[in-house]
């Protein structure tokens, strides 16, 4: 579609209204790439039926480029569109040049026990820089906002300039806590009267409350031919108690020896003290390297699947 732009055929377009639900403040922003790896552009078919299955297929997305990306829950947000361009002549007449930038603000709160408002989350928001983004916004009626397509047939994420994209850290004082301010400009060609909204009743689901994934990681101890223990951990916590991936059963995980390329059965799985799991299962061959892989919603389990265990006893 894109901003209006005069030419000789354009006229006044009809100005009758109709019935149509307004778009409240922002309390969530959902990154998204604009392009898959495969070429595609990432969107939503207006035909799509909309579930809580179907957005939370999105977030756990295992092909990270069509993956979608939420951020907690913001505060305090300032959504303005800055003043128009004009050239100004003389005689005080003027020209139309371009619309002022949308510029997004909003504050991330660390009191929730989340890691919202941490260093961690900091550096994650920030690699938005180096990718084609855009985003979708939830509003405080669970309503989600984007842009209608070109062809008219589905909701696309609102482009952004992905190198205005800062969050920055604030830090606590004595009668405040520390917090992120996360930011961003919107695409100079992205224009407001394309925004459209799937309203909250006609998806059915409850997007206020979907998250990112976790980055989990594996260190592995008592490694032999039968038996080892899994310490899975997150990124948040701290360096000596880190945050760890806890509750987890036996049926979240597979095992398979990739020297044989069999699959490996688990036997037996205690978890203790948590987010430790200690594995039994056949007898290996010594020097065999096996895979775990943990599967979990909310998670992303590719740093364990990639930490190959070395059967050394």
């Amino acid at each position: 579609m894109g901003c209006i732009a005069c030419a000789c055929e354009n006229g006044l377009d009809n100005t009758g209204s109709a019935c149509t639900p307004l778009m409240q403040v922002a309390k969530k922003v959902v990154l998204v790439p604009i392009f898959a790896d495969d070429g595609t552009r990432n969107k939503i078919l207006f035909t799509d039926v909309l579930t809580q299955a179907y957005f939370d297929a999105l977030v756990n997305q295992s092909d990270e480029s069509k993956r979608w990306f939420p951020l907690p829950e913001l505060k305090n947000i300032e959504d303005v569109r800055g003043d128009n361009i004009n050239e100004t002549f003389e005689d005080q007449s003027f020209v139309f040049i371009q619309e002022g930038n949308r510029t997004f603000k909003g504050l991330m709160i660390g009191s929730t026990g989340t890691g919202a408002g941490s260093a961690q989350l900091k550096g994650k928001i920030e690699a938005a820089r180096c990718v084609d983004v855009g985003v979708y916004i939830i509003d405080k009626s669970g309503n989600l906002i984007g842009k209608i397509s070109t062809d008219g047939l589905s909701l696309e994420p609102i482009q952004i300039d992905s190198q205005s994209v800062s969050a920055r850290l604030i830090k606590s004082t004595d009668t405040t806590i520390q917090k992120l301010e996360v930011a961003f400009n919107f695409g100079a060609d992205e224009c407001d009267e394309n925004l459209r909204m799937f309203t909250a009743d006609e998806h059915n689901a409850n997007l206020l409350a979907i998250r990112g994934l976790l980055n989990v990681c594996a260190a592995y101890t008592s490694v032999d031919s039968d038996e080892f223990t899994a310490e899975l951990t997150t990124e948040y916590g701290t360096p000596k108690n880190p945050g760890h991936d806890k509750g987890l059963l036996i049926t979240d995980f597979a095992l398979y020896n990739v020297t044989d390329s069999a699959p490996v059965t688990i036997l037996t799985l205690t978890e203790s003290p948590d987010g430790f799991y200690r594995f039994t299962f056949a007898n290996q061959t010594l020097g065999d390297e096996l895979r775990l892989t943990p599967t979990k919603a909310g998670r992303d389990y590719t740093c364990v699947i990639e930490n190959l265990i070395e059967v050394v006893t």
